[in-house]
C-alpha cells in the first residue's frame, strides 16, 4: 500500500516539471521572436468603416510586433459618435491624438458608493489606461473628430486566452477589427460578429434581466446595428463631476470597504488618465532642440497593474533625442505630426533601421536596441509606448550616458584616444536627453 503515495508524490512531481518544461519553452518562444535582424515601418493592415466612425488595426502578426507582443489600433470618432461598449484580453493604454471625449469604464467589485459606470472626461494629449477584461466606451462630445491611438499587450500576465488581440463587444454586431485571429479558420477577411449577449437564448436573457421578449432581443442587438460606432441624433449631455464631490465619494469608499473581493478592487479609485503633453509639464526640456514627456507607474499607479508606460517627445527642426537604449522595455513609436530619421542598431552593432518615420507611422524598436531620433525641417512629434510600467532608457551621450561615468582614461584605452580627446568625448554635448542642431560652442 505505500506504493500509492510514492506514485502520487512521482505522478505529481512529473506534472510540476512538464509545466515548467512547457512554460520554458514558451518564453523562449518569445525570445526568439526578438531576433530580428530588419525592422519595417509599418501603417495599418486593416480598416473598419462605421457609421459614426473609422477603425484602423495593425496586423498583431507582424515580427516587429510578435516580439513584444502587442498590437495597435487607431480609432477616428466623428461627432456625436457613441464607439460601443467593449472589453479585450489586452491591456490598453490610449493616447488621444485629436479632440475630446467621455469615456464610461466599469469596473466589476467595486463598493456600491463607487459609481461603476465612471464617467472620464478626456482631451488632446492624454494617457487613458484600461486594465484586461474591463469594459469601456467612448463618446465624442467636441466638434471635431476625436482620434485616439491605442497599443493593446496582449503579453500582460493579466492575458492567459492567446497571443492574438480579441475584443468582446456588449452590444451591436461589429465587424471583427482583428481579422488575424481568425486566421485558419476563416481566412484573414473581416466577418461579421454577434456581441456577447447575442450568443445567449432570448428566453435565458428575458430571465436574467426580468424582461419580456421584445426587450431581451433588443438588448441582445438581434437584427440591429452592425457598426463599432454609432451616430447619437442630438447628443449626449454629461456633467464632470466635482473635485469635492470625488473626494467624498473616495473618502466613502475608503470607509466602506473596497468591495466584493474579486482581486480588482485596488482600481476602483485609481486615476486611469493623466495628460502627457502639457509643456508646462516636461521632464526635459531644450529649448534649441524640443521637450519629452513621460508617464508611468510614480504618475499614474494603474500603470503598474497594466505594466506598461509611455513618452511624449516633441523634437523641433533639426533637434535630435540622443542616441539610447531601453533597459527594461520594448518600444512602440507611433508619429503624430512631423517626421524625421530614425535609425536603430541590434546587439550585433548592425544596422537594422535607418529611414524616415512620417505621420502616422509605427515603429517598434526591441528592449535594448540602440536608437536614435532626429527631426527634419517641419519637426518631429511622437509617443513612444513602452511595454513595462517604470521603463528606463540608458543615453549613449550626453549627461547620464555611458560616456560620462566612463573615467577618461579608460575612454582613452578602449578607442585608442590621447587623453586631450578622451575628455572633450567624455564631456561632449551636456544638454541632456535633448540635443540641438549644432554644438554649443557654435
Amino acid at each position: 500500500m505505500a506504493a500509492k503515495p510514492n506514485f502520487l508524490f512521482g505522478f505529481s512531481l512529473f506534472l510540476v516539471l512538464l509545466g515548467v518544461c512547457l512554460a520554458r519553452r514558451a518564453e523562449q518562444k518569445q525570445f526568439n521572436a526578438c531576433q530580428l535582424e530588419r525592422l519595417n515601418v509599418l501603417e495599418p493592415d486593416h480598416r473598419v468603416q462605421s457609421e459614426a466612425g473609422v477603425t484602423e488595426s495593425w496586423n498583431a502578426n507582424h515580427p516587429e510586433l510578435r516580439c513584444p507582443g502587442v498590437t495597435v489600433v487607431r480609432r477616428t470618432l466623428y461627432t456625436n459618435a457613441l464607439h460601443l461598449p467593449s472589453y479585450s484580453n489586452g491591456a490598453q493604454m490610449h493616447f488621444i491624438v485629436l479632440g475630446r471625449g467621455v469615456i464610461g469604464v466599469g469596473i466589476p467589485g467595486c463598493a456600491e458608493t463607487y459609481h461603476h459606470q465612471k464617467l472620464h472626461h478626456v482631451k488632446e494629449g492624454d494617457i487613458v489606461a484600461i486594465p484586461v477584461g474591463i469594459s469601456y466606451w467612448t463618446y465624442n462630445n467636441g466638434d471635431t473628430p476625436l482620434v485616439a491611438v491605442t497599443l493593446i499587450d496582449t503579453a500582460n500576465e493579466e492575458n492567459q486566452l492567446d497571443p492574438i488581440p480579441r475584443r468582446f463587444y456588449l452590444a451591436g454586431n461589429p465587424k471583427e477589427e482583428h481579422p488575424e485571429s481568425l486566421q485558419g479558420k476563416h481566412g484573414t477577411q473581416q466577418k461579421q460578429l454577434k456581441n456577447m449577449l447575442s450568443g445567449f437564448e432570448t428566453r435565458l436573457v428575458e430571465d436574467a434581466f426580468n424582461v419580456d421578449e421584445e426587450t431581451a432581443r433588443n438588448i441582445q442587438s438581434l437584427g440591429g446595428r452592425t457598426d463599432q460606432m454609432i451616430t447619437v441624433r442630438g447628443g449626449l449631455s454629461f456633467s464632470p463631476q466635482s473635485q469635492q464631490g470625488r473626494e467624498e465619494s473616495q473618502g466613502k469608499q475608503s470607509k466602506q470597504g473596497q468591495g466584493t473581493g474579486n482581486g480588482l478592487e485596488e482600481v476602483c479609485n485609481l486615476k486611469i488618465h493623466q495628460n502627457i503633453a502639457d509643456p508646462s509639464q516636461a521632464d526635459f526640456f531644450n529649448p534649441l532642440a524640443g521637450r519629452i514627456s513621460s508617464t508611468n507607474l510614480l504618475d499614474l499607479p494603474i500603470l503598474n497593474w497594466l505594466r506598461l508606460s509611455a513618452e511624449y517627445v516633441v523634437l523641433y527642426g533639426k533637434g535630435m533625442y540622443t542616441p539610447q537604449w531601453n533597459v527594461k522595455a520594448n518600444s512602440i513609436i507611433y508619429v503624430i505630426r512631423g517626421s524625421g530619421g530614425v535609425q536603430v542598431v541590434n546587439w550585433e552593432g548592425r544596422l537594422v533601421f535607418d529611414g524616415e518615420l512620417q505621420r502616422g507611422q509605427l515603429l517598434a524598436v526591441p528592449q535594448n536596441f540602440a536608437v536614435a531620433h532626429q527631426a527634419w525641417d517641419e519637426g518631429f512629434e511622437f509617443i513612444c509606448f513602452r511595454t513595462h510600467e517604470r521603463a528606463v532608457i540608458t543615453p549613449i551621450v550626453g549627461k547620464q550616458s555611458f560616456f560620462e561615468a566612463t573615467p577618461a582614461r579608460v575612454l582613452a584605452t578602449i578607442y585608442g584616444l590621447h587623453q586631450q580627446q578622451a575628455r572633450h568625448v567624455k564631456q561632449a554635448r551636456q544638454e541632456g536627453f535633448l540635443l540641438s542642431p549644432f554644438s554649443p560652442s557654435q
